[in-house]
C-alpha cells in the first residue's frame, strides 16, 4: 500500500483581456514538483493551460501555434469584472471548466484509480492582475477537497501575500523562494519537509514541455532597476550551476523531445564568463539541435564578440534586448543599465556575430508615471533607424518596487486596493499624450 504523502500541483487559468503564450510555463512550480517527489512526495499535477487538452480540443478546437513553441491559448469571453469594465473583450484563457473540473477530479485517483485525495494543494500564481485565476482554482479545490490545505506561490502570492490569502481563499501564501518558507509550511501541516533548497530541474512531463521549455541559469539580478520586481522576488543574485543546467536541458530533449529552450533569467550575461559561457560551450559541443530564446531580455551593455559568438553558435535564434528608452534622463532616473550609443555598438557584435537584424528584439516601455507619448515616439524611432524589431512593453505597476508609490500617486485608479488595475492593458499610470486609443 502506498503511503507517500500526495500534492496536487495546480496551474490556473489565465483571466485577462489578452494574453500570448510566450514561454509561459510553470517552471517554478515543476521545479517544486521535483523537490517534492525527491523527498518522498507522490506529485500529482493539472494544467489548466495545457493546449494539449483533448475534451478543450473537441469543443473549441485546435490551438494555432509557432514552429519555435509559442502561440494562441483557447480563450472563452467572459464578463469583466466592475473595477476594469472599459469596453474590451475580457476572457479566460486555459481549458474549458468542465475539463478543469474533470481533471482535478482525477487527481484525486492513484495510479489504479482509487480514490485518494491530496494531503495538500500547491497552486502556482503570475501577475497580480491574474487573481481570478487563482481564486477559481481555490474555489474548485475547496469543493472537490474540502479540508485539504491549499498554498499558493510565485509572483502575486509573494508580492501581495495579504490579498492571496484574503481574496483568492488560500490558506498559505508562500512570499518568495520555496525554501525554506515551504519547507516550514509543510512541517507545520505535519508533512514532510525537504531539508535542502529544490534543485534547477523540473520534472520532466512531455504535456508540458514537449513544445518548448523553460530554463533557468542564474537566480536573482544584481541591478536594482526601479520598475522591476526581480529583487522583491529574488533578493540576492546567485550565479548558476552550467554542468548542471546543461543536464536539465539533455534531460527534457531526450525525454520529451523539446527543441526550443526560453531563458527565464532576469541577468541572464552577469558572471557570463563563470556560467553561461561554460554553459553555451557544453551545448555546443554536444550537438544536440535545439534552439534557444530570451523572452526577458538581455543586458545591452554585457553583449561582447565572444559572448555573441558562443549564442550563435550554440543555437540562439531571437535575442530580445532591453533598451526601454533612447532618453538619457529615463536611464539616469530609473535603471542605469545602458548608454544610448550602447545599443548600435551591440547590434553591430551581433552583426559580425552572424545575428541578422530582422532576429533581434528590442523592448521600449511605455505608460511609467509622467511618461510622456512623445519619449516612446522617439524611442521608437531610433530603435526602428537601427533596423531591429520593436516591441512595446507596456507598464505594469508592481507593489514593492521603487516606483510604486509614484505609480500609486499618478494613476487615476485606487492601485493599492484593487490589483486588477495593475494590469498594463489599462496603461494604469498613463500621462500626456499617451492613451488606450494610441
Amino acid at each position: 500500500m502506498n503511503t507517500a504523502p500526495v500534492a496536487l500541483l495546480i496551474h490556473p487559468p489565465v483571466y485577462d483581456f489578452a494574453f500570448y503564450d510566450l514561454y509561459a510555463k510553470p517552471y517554478g512550480l515543476l521545479k517544486v514538483g521535483r523537490w517534492l517527489e525527491s523527498a518522498g512526495y507522490e506529485v500529482r499535477f493539472v494544467n489548466a493551460l495545457d493546449r494539449y487538452d483533448p475534451c478543450s480540443t473537441a469543443e473549441l478546437g485546435a490551438l494555432k501555434r509557432r514552429f519555435d513553441g509559442t502561440g494562441k491559448l483557447w480563450k472563452t469571453f467572459a464578463e469583466p469584472p466592475a473595477p476594469v469594465a472599459a469596453g474590451r473583450r475580457y476572457g479566460r484563457y486555459g481549458i474549458t471548466r468542465d475539463s478543469f473540473r474533470l481533471r482535478l477530479r482525477e487527481a484525486a485517483l492513484d495510479s489504479i484509480g482509487k480514490v485518494r485525495p491530496p494531503n495538500v494543494i500547491l497552486v502556482g500564481t503570475g501577475m497580480t492582475y491574474w487573481y481570478e485565476g487563482v481564486r477559481e482554482t481555490v474555489l474548485l479545490c475547496r469543493e472537490l477537497f474540502p479540508g485539504v490545505p491549499v498554498a499558493a506561490g510565485g509572483v502575486y502570492a509573494s508580492l501581495m501575500p495579504d490579498h492571496c490569502e484574503r481574496v483568492s481563499g488560500v490558506d498559505h501564501a508562500v512570499a518568495g523562494e520555496a525554501y525554506p518558507a515551504l519547507s516550514r509550511l509543510l512541517s507545520s501541516l505535519g508533512l514532510p519537509a525537504p531539508g535542502s533548497p529544490p534543485p534547477e530541474a523540473v520534472l520532466p512531463l512531455a504535456a508540458v514541455w514537449r513544445d518548448s521549455a523553460a530554463i533557468r541559469l542564474n537566480r536573482g539580478c544584481p541591478m536594482s532597476c526601479s520598475y522591476c520586481a526581480s529583487r522583491l522576488l529574488c533578493p540576492d543574485f546567485t550565479p548558476g550551476d552550467p554542468e548542471a543546467a546543461f543536464r536539465s536541458v539533455l534531460e527534457l530533449h531526450e525525454r520529451c523531445g523539446t527543441v526550443n529552450f526560453a531563458f527565464y533569467d532576469d541577468a541572464l550575461l552577469s558572471h557570463k564568463h563563470r556560467v553561461l559561457h561554460p554553459f553555451l560551450e557544453r551545448v555546443s559541443a554536444s550537438g544536440l539541435p535545439v534552439r534557444f530564446y530570451t523572452p526577458n531580455a538581455v543586458h545591452i551593455r554585457s553583449i561582447d564578440a565572444e559572448t555573441a559568438r558562443l549564442m550563435r553558435r550554440a543555437g540562439f535564434q531571437e535575442l530580445r534586448l532591453g533598451f526601454e528608452s533612447s532618453s538619457a534622463e529615463f536611464h539616469e532616473a530609473h535603471d542605469r543599465k545602458v548608454g544610448i550609443d550602447e545599443l548600435l555598438s551591440a547590434l553591430e557584435t551581433l552583426d559580425a556575430a552572424g545575428f541578422p537584424r530582422a532576429s533581434v528584439g528590442v523592448y521600449i516601455l511605455a505608460g511609467l508615471p509622467g511618461m510622456r507619448a512623445a519619449e516612446v515616439e522617439d524611442s521608437v524611432r531610433y530603435a526602428r533607424s537601427a533596423g531591429v524589431r520593436v516591441r512595446i512593453a507596456e507598464y505594469s505597476p508592481v507593489p514593492g518596487t521603487a516606483l510604486w508609490e509614484a505609480s500609486v500617486r499618478a494613476s487615476a485608479f485606487p492601485l493599492a486596493e484593487e490589483p486588477l488595475y495593475h494590469n498594463n492593458t489599462l496603461l494604469p499610470c498613463a500621462w500626456e499624450g499617451l492613451d488606450l486609443s494610441m
